[in-house]
């Protein structure tokens, strides 16, 4: 069910009887009231129960203050900049009287020693903990949600992740989200999350990924590992991942990446989008019978290995763009049924005789904004389009598709450009996927 978020600011004001600093906001679900620093009353003004109180702006709630609210379904004490804030004190020992059955979000703040105050959060099923000290046992703290699915840690002031850092959170956790100022992460670290089916660590300092990192997650299906410093992928990266459908790992600095690397693997989906990459492993992606989707684009790929997408039965997707391809050997594709083929954006010049056979592409082959001033007389003898080659914005001056082995295959040099209003980019269906 769609719940609108209520951000209640409270903001400071001078009453008509003189006492300064009071405050007294109302919004959709909920009016707040108190004086300087302190909440003294809450109350719901509908049926509405998402509660967003801003930290930054007060350091205590009254005991009372939560007289008339019982149960909320969604509680966030949140800070307009987490990642540059200090945790503080707040006294929020009020929240024992009330109960949260969804999600709770905590920023900026220092957990108490007294954890009586989360006692009755047993319901909540998603938890995000971002920029927040401890001052006692975290342990003791993850307890109290015996019921919790989604679990997001940010802004921790360990740089490496232990085993010991997840101690009590529950075991049947679905998905944990983890992000920033983290370097490194321990062997088995996630190892009591044998549900798992999530796992997200994002925008971090991560330079490379340890042996054993993912053991036990024998039921993980998606792994994104986007936006760290990743430098290089060994082949026993990801062995244990037996269930891996979908692994981001774009925007890093993947220079290298080993043969065997994803062998094993039942992977659907593959991004390696905007990484270093030069030279791509001869054994790369063979055997993937599961895969239907890759994105190698914005690298500095020069050549494709042959026979690199040997046995990929089920590839749809195919995106290649903005690398440095500078020519394609024979039977590179061969046996690929794609419904598009990005070529996008790279050094092509010659397209040798063969360069396409054996490949059926249903949707689209884009090969714009290349240098292609040459094609041999058999460049597209035994290649399959249903829908159509583009060719524009390259040094073609005139087509002749008979003389290219190109039947039956719509070819356009126009320098527009133009496609279809129905034709599907191939780059638009990958981000889809992600």
């Amino acid at each position: 069910m769609f719940q609108v978020k209520l951000i209640l600011t409270l903001f400071s004001i001078t009453s008509i009887t003189g006492f300064e600093h009071t405050f007294c906001d109302s919004g959709d679900d909920f009016e707040i009231c108190g004086y300087s620093d302190t909440i003294t009353a809450i109350t719901p003004l509908t049926n509405g129960s998402n509660l967003v109180l801003e930290v930054n702006r007060f350091v205590n709630i009254d005991e009372m203050a939560f007289h008339t609210v019982k149960v909320v379904d969604r509680l966030e004490l949140s800070h307009p900049k987490p990642d540059l804030c200090t945790p503080k004190f707040v006294n929020i020992s009020a929240l024992e009287k009330m109960k949260v059955r969804g999600s709770v979000t905590l920023q900026c703040i220092q957990i108490p020693p007294n954890l009586d105050v989360f006692s009755t959060f047993a319901k909540v099923e998603e938890l995000s903990v971002e920029n927040v000290k401890f001052n006692g046992y975290s342990k003791l703290f993850y307890r109290n949600f015996g019921n919790l699915k989604i679990f997001t840690l940010s802004h921790h002031d360990d740089a490496i992740i232990l085993p010991k850092i997840f101690d009590g959170v529950h075991r049947s956790l679905n998905e944990l989200r983890i992000y920033y100022k983290i370097r490194d992460i321990e062997p088995r670290a996630f190892e009591r999350f044998e549900y798992l089916q999530c796992l997200i660590i994002a925008m971090t300092e991560l330079t490379r990924l340890k042996a054993d990192m993912f053991e036990g997650l024998n039921e993980l299906e998606y792994l994104s590992l986007a936006s760290n410093k990743i430098t290089a992928l060994r082949s026993n990266d990801f062995i244990k991942l037996v269930e891996l459908k979908e692994l981001q790992l774009s925007n890093n600095r993947i220079s290298e990446i080993e043969n065997g690397t994803f062998t094993g693997l039942k992977l659907r989906i593959l991004n390696l989008e905007n990484n270093r990459l030069k030279n791509l492993p001869t054994d790369g992606f063979q055997n993937l019978e599961s895969l239907e989707t890759v994105n190698l684009g914005l690298n500095r790929i020069r050549t494709i290995p042959l026979n690199i997408f040997r046995m990929c039965f089920n590839l749809q997707w195919l995106n290649l763009d903005n690398n440095k391809i500078k020519n394609i050997e024979p039977f590179t594709f061969w046996g690929l049924h794609l419904n598009g083929l990005d070529l996008t954006h790279n050094k092509l010049r010659v397209l040798e005789n063969y360069t396409f056979i054996g490949l059926e592409v249903r949707e689209l082959m884009d090969l714009r904004f290349n240098n292609i001033n040459k094609i041999q007389p058999q460049a597209f003898t035994g290649f399959i389009a249903e829908s159509k080659v583009t060719l524009c914005r390259n040094n073609m001056t005139e087509t002749n598709g008979k003389e290219w082995g190109a039947k039956n295959i719509h070819i356009n040099i126009s320098d527009s450009c133009s496609l279809p209003v129905n034709q599907v980019n191939i780059t638009e269906n990958i981000e889809e996927l992600k």
